[in-house]
């Protein structure tokens, strides 16, 4: 792993009418070696209800570069009434190959509900090799 990146709001930001809020964000600087680095990406927030009534809530990640924003993992939840919070947790990971160069990635932590807020977010970004021939396979479990 060549570098971590590590952003965090724990403070209580208000949601209102599902606008979309950028709640933190990290700035990774392009490494050198741009074809050999890839970028593992992981969110953490928790969004809280402050209305009388259930309601939908939702976070995403979101990977700019230059001006060009792309969503690179979402989670849309139901949140039950008043003073209930739900924890959401994002993954994603992106190879730096496929990026511009010379251009600073932005990955930025989204969050919207009706009436609510924002608690303990957290992106973290670690950069890793690529991966080699000696690197296990991954299969998906046989369909029944």
């Amino acid at each position: 792993m060549e570098s971590t990146i590590y952003s965090v709001n724990d403070g209580g930001l208000p949601l209102h009418n599902f606008n979309d809020t950028t709640v933190t964000e990290i700035l990774i600087t392009p490494p050198t070696d741009r074809a050999q680095t890839n970028w593992v990406v992981h969110g953490k927030v928790v969004l809280g209800n402050l209305d009388g009534n259930p309601q939908n809530a939702s976070a995403w990640l979101v990977l700019m570069v230059g001006d060009t924003p792309t969503i690179i993992d979402r989670a849309d939840v139901r949140i039950d009434q008043y003073g209930n919070t739900v924890s959401i947790c994002l993954l994603a990971v992106f190879q730096a190959k496929q990026l511009l160069i010379n251009k600073e990635i932005e990955v930025e932590l989204h969050c919207q509900t009706y009436q609510g807020h924002v608690q303990w977010a957290k992106l973290v970004a670690m950069s890793t090799d690529s991966a080699t021939s000696n690197a296990p396979s991954v299969r998906a479990p046989a369909q029944t």
